[in-house]
């Protein structure tokens, strides 16, 4: 692997997605630049200034902060969790292993396996009543 192809897979993916959706549109950074600022109702640095943020955030040396992060995205179409996905802070993997592990010893409400639905969702819904005063 060459050294421009080993730093383009150290860069982190936010990165990479910067550039890939600029160079998918053909921009050059400066027209990618440009297209930031079309798309921010606040006033934005000086275009050099700008320019070298946007080198630094396609490098991946920083991360764009969060007044940037959704305007990067509107400029490509896009949400921000798209480009920005943040933990949940939660462990899927344990939470799963944990939901499984009570299923199978029956500590679920109205289990009776690995199998069973919870109550609620076996329930089926009343029939509507009517009622005598209402013509």
């Amino acid at each position: 692997m060459t050294g421009d192809a080993a730093r383009e897979d150290e860069r982190p993916l936010w990165a990479r997605r910067i550039r890939d959706e600029r160079t998918a549109r053909g921009w050059s950074q400066a027209q990618a630049v440009e297209a930031l600022r079309a798309h921010s109702a606040k006033e934005l640095p000086a275009n050099g200034s700008l320019l070298r943020n946007w080198k630094r955030w396609e490098a991946g040396e920083t991360e764009p902060d969060d007044f940037y992060q959704p305007l990067i995205a509107k400029t490509f179409g896009t949400v921000t969790a798209a480009f920005f996905p943040r933990p949940s802070g939660r462990d899927a993997d344990a939470e799963l292993i944990g939901v499984f592990k009570a299923a199978a010893s029956g500590r679920c409400a109205g289990s009776s396996g690995a199998g069973a639905l919870p109550l609620r969702s076996r329930r089926r819904p009343r029939p509507a009543r009517t009622q005598p005063w209402a013509a």
